[in-house]
């Protein structure tokens, strides 16, 4: 049971590694390159769709305590999913704003798109079963946002395509974990709700395994991109 708690954890870690990486390692020095093409700060808490309604300035208002005692493992699971669903939607929703890619502005509709059905549906599962989910992201989640808000142009583009790949990576883990850890419960209290939130995590896990696969595609295009313009730099 703690392994996917543990997983959920890896999710926000490997993502704030990767948003704040120095990508100065690439070959072709991408994120130097971005910001000589268009040098420019944004503050995503000063854009729409981020309102301060929406992203809380003060992390206690929102620390989403889904590794809390006394949590129900379909609870736990659930509470985890939602707060990757928000955070692949408000990606989605940035890379709206600030992708200079089409493929990477389609990618981000569908990820706000596909997280949106699913997140409306397990909170109606959740709804039907008094399980309690997550408003608002945590304060880890939003540290992401915000860094990657201050990316541009190409750079912008590599590093949403490459924390998509990162995360749709940890998310199946942590579907699949669950799944596999949880198994039929039918005998036992609160089997309902398990069973209901077993069978939505299994209906996402393809899901999930389309988009790893579309962003893996999109990273090596928009790398490809990258060098391209680099090397145009260069000569």
């Amino acid at each position: 049971m703690k392994r996917y708690l543990t997983t959920t954890l890896a999710i926000l870690t490997v993502l704030l590694h990767v948003s704040c990486s120095d990508t100065n390692n690439d070959s072709h020095g991408s994120h130097e390159l971005a910001h000589n093409l268009e040098d420019q700060q944004v503050n995503i808490f000063d854009e729409t769709p981020y309102s301060e309604s929406q992203v809380p300035a003060s992390p206690a208002e929102n620390e989403n305590n889904y590794l809390g005692e006394g949590y129900s493992p379909e609870t736990r699971f659930a509470m985890a999913a939602m707060e990757g669903s928000m955070l692949e939607i408000q990606l989605g929703q940035l890379a709206q704003q600030k992708a200079t890619s089409q493929p990477v502005k389609e990618f981000g509709q569908m990820m706000i798109n596909d997280h949106r059905a699913a997140s409306n549906t397990l909170s109606t599962i959740a709804e039907e079963n008094s399980i309690s989910l997550p408003s608002m992201l945590s304060s880890q989640s939003r540290l992401i946002i915000t860094r990657l808000a201050d990316l541009e142009s190409v750079a912008f583009n590599r590093e949403y395509t490459r924390l998509m790949v990162e995360s749709h990576k940890e998310m199946l883990s942590l579907y699949m974990d669950y799944v596999e850890k949880t198994g039929p419960r039918t005998h036992v209290a609160g089997a309902n709700a398990d069973h209901e939130v077993q069978n939505w995590a299994l209906k996402q896990i393809p899901l999930l395994q389309k988009h790893h696969g579309l962003a893996k595609r999109l990273l090596e295009a928009e790398t490809t991109n990258i060098t391209r313009k680099g090397e145009e730099l260069t000569q």
